[in-house]
């Protein structure tokens, strides 16, 4: 628009702000004829008294129009709101630098052509004898022959086909503008909040004292940092001696009136009040609207709805998208009436949608309100985003009618929810992200107007999908509770539309483990449905689905597979076997039987579905990627990790071509992939993974999105694989904080982060950080759950007789959960030296989970092995070397003889051997684990050097020191290459190796060995965590003799200690 004009583009809040912008008109010009008296021209106007910052705005205008060799003419503009502060600058540069570099300054009201010619006569007048040729022509030749004159015009805002008239001829000279609209421009933005609050405490004449800062710094945040609003309000509180906390007060009571006061007009002594300023615009876009050019007509039209609907919208990040997609969906929902109560699109029209008569969108339309907008500055534009500064928004509500006032914000709250698809199968979450802000912000606003009666049926339901989509549950959770009162108060309870409430809140119910609320509301759903649509409808089906995933969730395998069977079955009686619908509910059992550790039958199932899905849907359809996804990971949990990481590249390969590399799905499979790396321990390609789909998902979810928490929850997890418990913690606390911020901190994935975290404390030795966060977790969950949820239950870990007795009373108790209680105290019990009373316990938790999950069930046969631990803890070598021998034996005939659980049965067997004395058979199994752990991990992986370390001990305990010593060097070393130097097992390897030098009588580097595994877990562990603690004891106990003469007892009673510590740690397990 201004062409050849400065082109310079600023639109942040760092910029030094403030000064008063005021559109100067500097004669009151009457309507006179070119015969009429001509006012003399006035001297011009100093800047406010007050003039605070703009140093970047002043800067740029030094930089652009100081004196250089060329001639050429230099052309600057200053674009922004009204009020914010353009001629306060130019007036400052101009007492700044104007007798310096120009020689002659001449101010212009360019507001209107009228006013132009009006300044360039007076400027003829004054220079000219023949009053007969006054005119504005001569105005201008008068100017082009002087030299190093700068001209201005002020508050251009009819554009530059206005100011371009009135340009004087030649080359010479500079040319400022002022204008609302922006060409080549700088931006003129409101102030930094710093020198606001100067500003204001300037004009209002009070000293900047700790008194008034806070109340200063609230009340240039209610002014939105617009200078001249600020300073109009310090002129109010000067001149009626009132403190800012009573403007303040009266702001908030009376805005629209205070903004609207001329009296007070600050020091610039600028005509017009804050709101007059957007008044004058406001009134040229209505002149406009009223015109007779039918593109400016329709122009101005647009952007009057535009306004009328931002009003009501957050201020920031409102896009066009919005507007586009409300129109698409009118479409397509104006025939369907779901039911008699009123709908969204029933307060929408084509006008209001920029429909053109063919049903499309008219995007030119919409451009054209939103070019026009962005011409007065009353709106921002970047990229297809829009925002509206929150004064101006606030001015845009203050100017409707009262009686209108209801209805457009009720059309607004309208076109949000229009703009909604219900598509669960879409990916819809980043749009539903951008659309989140400004449903709460409209929510505001329809608390002031909108009553209960007023109300659209769909909005609950569409602002609670919203909601879902992007792991708001506890928003979503009140949406959808709303919904269903509303439904059930207006409908019925068995009406289809309140049915379909129940089960929206049933699912809500489910996603923030409110297990018992979501099955009451899931059973009702399914019975309302068998009686209104029989029981082979796919809605009862549906039905029937969801509650058979919460009978999965709260544990309950046997009554989830009965009914997922059901539904598999009248699926594939009712729609056929190769229906979607009944493939989903054919995955969904294998899910379930995957949780009871039936892989055998889930990984059947599975292989069915991925079939059946390729030759229905294609080999890249994402169901059939979903299917081979799930498959991989059910080989996973067999450990059959070729077979897993072979699909889990396939899924990943598949999602990328298909969804591209950042598609939500794509990541999944990418860190799912990163589990299967982390079951084989490789720990390098595992975290290069999870931190790429972390960075990822941050870039593609947000930070906040649920998916990027839990790729940030994951990597921590790896972080700690690797004893990395720094990074760990600090990965750990950041989850937490940012779930406690996201979604409350209340909501379960916010206390497992805290779970997680004080887990991660344990580790490092942080007992009382993790003994407080850890009744912290119990303390929420009671007073968020109940003292008889589950996860409450979970975290009484000093209360575990308790927790059994209510799991028992509140799940029964035979649920997973309860028998998890019974084992973990078992495990307390063990730790405190009970072996009776833990044992009682094993038994019992052994014998009922065989009842409730089979003999051959993984849980079954890690309870057997927890109380083989405690009958060898008790020297009961018998019963534990046989029950260690049946848990190996039913798992090589559950999982295969290669299975990662039959090898760690086999491990734990031989260190049963070993306490008995048996090396010769602990030899050979431990010698068949590190071979097999080498073929199934690699020989780098953790578990195989684990296994290398416990067969050096094996040949310790027989004396065979060489043997012993060759292993352990090699464990060390392959440590120190894989893991670090620093790495605890590093260092616990260093010290294992110092013990078997001591016994062979190696003092010297015995001791020096040990002293180098001390300094490092100190540094890695610290001086206070009990492994630190005891290689120091035992460092500072010992006696150390000369070369070759090792007290063969005292080494042998502190390496058993730490043999059987290590020990203990691999074979009992919590949980």
């Amino acid at each position: 628009m201004f062409q050849n004009a400065q082109n310079f583009t600023n639109t942040g809040g760092e910029i030094n702000a403030v000064g008063r912008d005021y559109i100067k008109i500097i004669y009151n010009v009457p309507n006179t004829s070119s015969s009429d008296q001509i006012p003399p021209l006035t001297p011009l106007q100093s800047p406010s008294d007050f003039f605070t910052g703009r140093d970047r705005y002043l800067q740029a205008l030094k930089v652009h129009f100081s004196p250089k060799l060329d001639s050429e003419r230099k052309k600057f503009l200053l674009y922004g709101m009204g009020g914010i502060g353009k001629t306060q600058i130019c007036l400052k540069f101009i007492e700044q630098y104007g007798k310096k570099w120009f020689s002659d300054i001449f101010w212009v009201d360019a507001s209107s052509e009228h006013t132009i010619e009006l300044c360039l006569r007076q400027i003829a007048q004054k220079h000219t004898v023949d009053e007969s040729t006054l005119s504005a022509e001569s105005g201008l030749e008068w100017i082009s022959c002087r030299s190093d004159w700068l001209l201005v015009f002020d508050n251009a805002d009819g554009g530059y086909q206005v100011v371009e008239k009135f340009i004087p001829p030649g080359n010479g000279g500079s040319i400022l503008i002022t204008s609302r609209d922006k060409g080549a421009h700088l931006e003129v933005t409101e102030m930094g909040e710093e020198e606001a609050i100067v500003l204001l405490l300037k004009a209002a004449m009070i000293d900047n004292n700790s008194n008034v800062a806070m109340t200063a710094q609230k009340l240039v945040a209610a002014l939105g940092c617009i200078p001249l609003a600020i300073d109009q309000a310090g002129a109010y509180v000067q001149s009626c001696s009132c403190g800012l906390d009573y403007y303040l007060a009266l702001f908030i009571k009376h805005r629209a009136k205070l903004m609207s006061d001329k009296e007070f007009n600050g020091a610039s002594l600028y005509q017009y009040s804050t709101y007059g300023t957007w008044d004058i615009s406001i009134a040229e876009i209505r002149h406009r609207a009223e015109g007779e050019s039918i593109p400016q007509r329709l122009e101005a039209e647009s952007a009057l709805i535009l306004l009328n609907i931002f009003a009501f919208l957050h201020h920031d990040n409102i896009s066009g998208e919005i507007f586009e997609k409300a129109a698409l969906n009118f479409m397509a929902k104006r025939d369907e009436v779901t039911n008699s109560l009123p709908q969204s699109i029933s307060l929408l029209d084509s006008k209001m949608l920029f429909l053109k008569d063919d049903g499309n969108w008219d995007a030119l339309q919409f451009q054209a309100g939103i070019k026009l907008l962005i011409s007065f500055s009353l709106i921002r534009g970047n990229g297809g985003m829009y925002s509206i500064h929150p004064l101006i928004q606030t001015w845009s509500r203050d100017r409707i009618p009262e009686g209108n006032i209801l209805n457009c914000c009720k059309k607004s709250r309208s076109l949000l929810a229009c703009s909604v698809k219900l598509d669960y199968e879409e990916d819809n979450y980043r749009f539903c992200t951008l659309l989140a802000p400004h449903i709460k912000r409209n929510d505001e606003y329809a608390a002031q107007w909108i009553s209960d009666e007023q109300y659209c049926d769909d909005q609950n339901e569409i602002f609670g999908f919203v909601f879902d989509r992007v792991g708001d549950w506890n928003e979503a959770e009140k949406l959808y509770s709303a919904s269903l009162h509303a439904r059930e108060a207006w409908l019925g309870r068995d009406d289809l539309d309140t049915i379909h409430a129940m089960h929206s809140l049933a699912s809500m119910y489910r996603n923030q483990g409110k297990w018992i609320e979501a099955e009451s509301l899931e059973v009702q759903v399914m019975e309302l449905r068998m009686e209104r649509l029989g029981a082979l409808h796919p809605d009862t089906l549906s039905a029937m689905n969801n509650l058979a995933l919460t009978y999965r969730d709260r544990g309950k395998w046997m009554e989830a597979e009965i009914l997922q069977v059901k539904v598999m079955e009248l699926r594939k009686e009712k729609l056929g076997a190769l229906h979607l619908d009944t493939l989903r509910a054919m995955n969904n059992l294998a899910f379930t039987y995957t949780y009871q550790g039936k892989w055998m039958e889930a990984e059947s199932l599975q292989v069915k579905v991925m079939e059946l899905r390729t030759e229905k849907l294609g080999a890249l359809h994402p169901h059939t990627l979903n299917t081979m996804s799930n498959l991989a990971v059910t080989y996973s949990d067999q450990g059959k990790w070729m077979e897993a990481e072979s699909l889990q590249l396939k899924v990943m390969e598949g999602r990328t071509e298909k969804l591209g590399a950042l598609h939500p799905d794509t990541l999944t499979a990418m860190s799912n992939l990163a589990v299967t790396y982390r079951g084989q321990g490789k720990w390098m390609d595992t975290e290069s993974l999870q931190v790429k789909v972390m960075e990822l998902r941050k870039e593609k979810l947000g930070a906040f999105h649920p998916h990027t928490l839990t790729a940030m929850s994951n990597l921590a997890v790896t972080y700690g694989d690797q004893r990395k418990w720094m990074e760990a913690e600090s990965l750990q606390v950041k989850v937490m904080e940012l779930r406690k911020e996201k979604i409350g901190a209340l909501h379960p994935d916010t206390l497992i982060a805290m779970n997680n975290l004080a887990l991660t404390y344990s580790n490092q030795g942080k007992w009382m950080e993790a003994e407080s966060l850890q009744v912290k977790v119990m303390e929420l969950r009671m007073g968020k759950l109940e003292a008889l949820h589950p996860d409450t239950l979970s975290a009484m870990k000093s209360l575990q007789v308790k927790v059994i007795e209510l799991r028992k009373e509140r799940l029964g108790a035979l649920h997973p959960d309860t028998l998890v209680a019974m084992n973990n105290l078992a495990v307390t019990y063990s730790d405190q030296g009970k072996w009776l009373e833990a044992e009682s316990l094993q038994v019992k938790v052994m014998e009922l989970r065989k009842e409730k999950l089979g003999a051959l069930h993984p849980d079954t046969l890690s309870a057997m092995n927890n109380l083989a631990v405690t009958y060898s803890n008790q020297g009961k070598w018998m019963e534990s070397e046989s029950l260690q021998v049946k848990v190996m034996e039913l798992r090589k005939e559950k999982l295969g003889a290669l299975h990662l659980d039959t090898i760690s049965a086999m491990n734990n067997l031989a260190i049963t051997y070993s306490d008995q004395g048996k090396w010769m058979e602990a030899e050979i199994l431990q010698v068949k684990v590190m071979e097999l752990r080498k073929e199934k991990l690699g020989a780098l992986h953790p578990d195989t050097l684990s296994a290398m370390n416990n067969l050096a001990l094996t040949y310790s305990d027989q004396g065979k020191w060489m043997e012993a010593e060759s292993l352990q060097v090699k464990v060390m070393e392959l440590r120190k290459e894989e893991l670090g130097v620093l790495h605890p097992d590093t260092l616990s390897a260093m010290g294992n190796l110092a013990f078997t030098y001591r016994d062979q009588g190696k003092q010297i580097k015995a001791k020096e060995l040990l002293e180098t595994s001390i300094n490092g877990m100190q540094q890695v562990l610290g001086t206070d965590h009990p492994t630190t603690i005891y290689y120091n004891q035992v460092l500072t106990n010992s006696t150390w003799h000369a070369e070759g003469k090792a007290p063969k007892n005292t080494i042998k009673n502190a390496l058993h200690k730490v043999v059987n510590q290590i020990r203990s740690k691999v074979k009992a397990k919590r949980g």
